[in-house]
């Protein structure tokens, strides 16, 4: 899922990160699935900015990291990976998944 996160990210539509948080909600997706979502996601965000340099991210992880990088700035990217740190850290609480997906949601939104 963290993937599809990305994916979702990375085709900047409006809308797409709410309609992926909408899904994973209605899948009844647990918080300690959820944090394994987010922390997925900021791997491959972080495999987006350190492919220039030549790093290369775990090899099944190239393509989906190549499109962060040509999609978003790397500002956007360090903003993206911030906010996904905040829920994480929100998963540990005791916070509904769906609260922790709407919030996650909204603040990614903006940054599009």
């Amino acid at each position: 899922d963290g993937e599809l996160l990305c994916q979702a990210i990375a085709r900047r539509r409006r809308g797409g990160v709410a309609e992926l948080a909408v899904r994973l909600e209605k899948k009844k997706l647990s918080r300690e699935a959820l944090a394994v979502l987010l922390e997925r996601s900021q791997a491959l965000l972080a495999g987006a900015l350190l492919l220039p340099y030549g790093r290369a991210p775990v090899p099944g992880d190239r393509e989906l990291a190549g499109l962060i990088g040509k999609r978003l700035t790397n500002a956007e990217i360090m903003r993206t990976i911030e906010i996904l740190k905040k829920y994480h850290r929100a998963c540990g609480y005791n916070v509904g998944p769906g609260h922790v997906l709407g919030a996650l949601a909204a603040e990614l939104e903006g940054i599009f």
